[in-house]
């Protein structure tokens, strides 16, 4: 799902500290939304901001005419906010994220087996599931938001709603970081057929530094 070419969107902390407030004004908001609008052709935006608080105001923020997310969203094939916390872009970002590094992240926080379906690749399903997880003879749809990519949270809202997961039977497990949880909840609201898996520093640190030939045995290769 995507390309490992993106383009970065950065603020910096320190202008925000001299003004003396944690947040943006609406007007630098909108600024971001034209120059994305304009250089939408990168298809992929990683924007890093550096509070919490920045994180949160962005997420949560509409103008009287467009929610910023939804707006980022429409205009791009993918669209990563990130706190930068201590390190943890940085980390998130080098995180290997090959097809067969990820394979192995997800069955170690999962259990089971996971792995590519065609079920997901040639349906719109793969708008929002990198892959299938296979435990206890159940199988659900996996998606991938370690990067916090929230194209794939907003198309499993409007692809893979509570009528569909009647239909299909699969539930579906998002991988994702602590920071990210709230704001999936929220958007999420009334999917009881979405679990969320949460990933913390111990994983992630044992992300870091796993050898290519432990991953390859995990996946059988």
């Amino acid at each position: 799902m995507g390309t490992n070419t993106a383009g970065y969107y950065m603020f910096i902390e320190n202008a925000y500290k001299r003004k003396r407030t944690p947040l943006l004004n609406d007007k630098t908001i909108e600024i971001m939304m034209n120059e994305i609008e304009m250089y939408k052709q990168s298809g992929k935006i990683i924007c890093l901001v550096p509070t919490k608080d920045m994180y949160e105001q962005l997420m949560e923020h509409k103008s009287e005419k467009r929610s910023f997310l939804l707006f980022m969203s429409s205009h791009l094939g993918e669209f990563c906010l990130i706190p930068m916390g201590k390190d943890f872009a940085v980390d998130i970002i080098t995180l290997p994220n090959g097809e067969n590094e990820r394979i192995e992240q997800f069955q170690s926080v999962l259990g089971g087996k996971v792995k590519k379906s065609s079920e997901v690749a040639d349906s719109n399903k793969s708008l929002f599931a990198s892959y299938v997880h296979e435990k206890d003879g159940k199988e659900a749809y996996v998606v991938d938001h370690l990067l916090m990519n929230w194209n794939v949270i907003l198309m499993l809202r409007k692809i893979y709603t509570p009528q569909k997961f009647n239909q299909d039977g699969k539930r579906v497990k998002v991988i994702c970081w602590l920071p990210a949880e709230k704001s999936i909840e929220k958007i999420l609201k009334g999917y009881h057929h979405v679990d969320l898996v949460m990933v913390g520093k111990e994983e992630l640190e044992r992300w870091k530094s796993v050898p290519e030939e432990k991953i390859k045995d995990a996946i059988n290769l």
